[in-house]
């Protein structure tokens, strides 16, 4: 959620360094000649859903899907919450390649990472196994039933002796950068620093930028879907799908794609992991998802929101956020008037939408606020307090895109580690402690974090040695162990604190 790129700088300033002169947003493009543009070869959009498209109805024609997986599912929801309806384009359109180009400045070899990641005081991975290559793909994704096009980063690892390998696939899904195009993860060095970091740790890391951060050709023709999570799953599985054409058809690298995915990710990016693994049997089939790493993630946002709007706060300018993403995707109601102040010197109802569109940090939009009514309309402080899940539509909204609550019903069973920051003032960790109750009331299968003393961002760093064992196990295809499974332990010391 908010501010999560601010607390990646150990790992960004690494990277800084390794790169020299490279620069830091579009400094970093490569000039137009070396953007590779695929021809178009996808059936055209217009005729007739092919005969994997889903809609409301269910998908009738679902391909056999790996590992223990049903091959009759349930019927996908799409849209909700009064919104108009629509039904999904066949797969076939989509997760195909427009432009891709690599940056050879992040072209590493193991011994540059390993040096000043200990330089920075992040010697936790060393020795690293790996060089790393880093590209940029523009790739065709789809919303509410029409193609839109997206970007991601994909990160490759380079072995030294320039033997083919096969490496596992993490889908990283990023925490908050930003709203528009201008603030995607890949025009900048702070969103390929955790990509590069787990190329060179041995994954083919895929990380989507989000849909409505396009990060290089045309501008988006959309608004972000800020935790959003059918828009958010869609994407970030079509950004999967690309990578796989990229190492398999497009460039020659030694690194071998596999169809085994590792979910990862952080903040707004810990909400995507668990919505990627919610719709990954009925949008990804053909993948299989071995474990899934959800580091302080906003899991029930009903419960977010009713807690955050009882002060100002972070977690409170952050909903106003979601609540102007809902509105533009669902496609209704026609302003945030009745839920956002429209007076001096703010104007919180007219200028966040206006931001939301243009801009990646609100600058002095909630500077001195002392006070809740002075962002929210009264009102709606009043109706929230007998219960935000009954406020209509926002309520709706919330618990569609809150983990507990989803209309998607879950058919797979992945191991989760679930990681939360003690000291967290954005996505409340009160709140989160009894999400990971309910949802392994609900079945979920889950090992947990805390790491004592830690702010919102740092839970996610602190642990990422940890995190890197919990993944290298499922990949070993090692059990979660019974004694650990859902068992919620008081806060610890996190071994992953940086040396300086």
């Amino acid at each position: 959620m908010n501010s999560f790129k601010i607390r990646v700088r150990i790992l960004a300033l690494t990277f800084a360094v390794a790169c020299g002169n490279a620069g830091i947003g579009s400094d970093l493009v490569l000039p137009p000649d070396d953007i590779v543009t695929v021809p178009d070869t996808a059936q055209d959009p217009a005729s007739e859903p092919g005969e994997d498209a889903i809609s409301e109805e269910g998908n009738d024609t679902v391909p056999e899907v790996v590992g223990d997986l049903p091959v009759e599912l349930p019927k996908l929801p799409v849209g909700g919450c009064g919104s108009t309806a629509y039904d999904l384009l066949s797969r076939s359109l989509t997760g195909t390649i427009v432009s891709w180009e690599e940056d050879t400045s992040y072209q590493l070899g193991p011994e540059t990472i390993d040096s000043l990641l200990g330089q920075y005081g992040y010697p936790f991975f060393s020795p690293l196994q790996y060089g790393t290559r880093i590209f940029r793909v523009r790739y065709v994704t789809q919303d509410h039933g029409k193609t839109r096009e997206a970007t991601a980063i994909v990160g490759v690892p380079d072995p030294v002796d320039g033997q083919g390998k096969s490496f596992p696939t993490v889908l990283w899904t990023h925490g908050t950068t930003g709203f528009s195009d201008g603030c995607a993860p890949s025009m900048n060095l702070e969103g390929i620093a955790f990509p590069l970091l787990w190329a060179a740790l041995g994954y083919v890391a895929v990380a989507p930028d989000y849909l409505g951060m396009a990060g290089f050709g045309a501008s988006s023709e959309m608004s972000h879907p800020y935790l959003i999570g059918e828009a958010t799953a869609i994407a970030s599985w079509d950004a999967v799908r690309a990578a796989e054409i990229l190492l398999t058809k497009e460039v020659q690298t030694a690194a071998t794609f596999t169809r085994n995915v590792i979910l990862w990710g952080a903040s707004q990016g810990g909400h995507a992991v668990f919505m990627c693994e919610r719709y990954a049997p009925y949008l990804a089939p053909e993948y299989k998802v071995i474990g899934a790493v959800a580091a302080i993630p906003p899991t029930d946002l009903v419960h977010q929101a009713e807690q955050g709007l009882l002060y100002p706060g972070s977690t409170a300018a952050t909903l106003s956020a979601f609540y102007t993403a809902a509105m533009k995707w669902y496609g209704y109601p026609a302003s945030l008037a009745g839920v956002l102040t429209d007076t001096d010197p703010k104007h919180f109802m007219t200028a966040l939408p206006e931001f939301f569109d243009h801009d990646c940090d609100p600058g002095d939009l909630f500077d001195n606020i002392t006070k809740i009514d002075q962002v929210y309309e009264q009102s709606f402080l009043d109706a929230a307090a007998i219960g935000i899940e009954n406020l209509e539509p926002w309520g709706c909204f919330l618990s569609d895109n809150s983990i507990e609550t989803s209309r998607v019903q879950r058919v797979s069973d992945t191991p989760f580690l679930f990681i939360l920051s003690e000291k967290d003032s954005l996505v409340i960790p009160e709140v989160e402690r009894t999400g990971f109750d309910t949802l392994c009331g609900q079945g979920y299968r889950m090992d947990y974090i805390e790491c004592a003393g830690a702010s919102h961002a740092q839970g996610a760093i602190w642990s990422l040695p940890a995190q890197h064992a919990w993944i290298e196990d499922r990949l070993a295809g090692k059990p979660l162990d019974v004694a650990t499974v859902c068992r919620r332990t008081p806060a610890q010391e996190c071994s992953g604190k940086p040396t300086n």
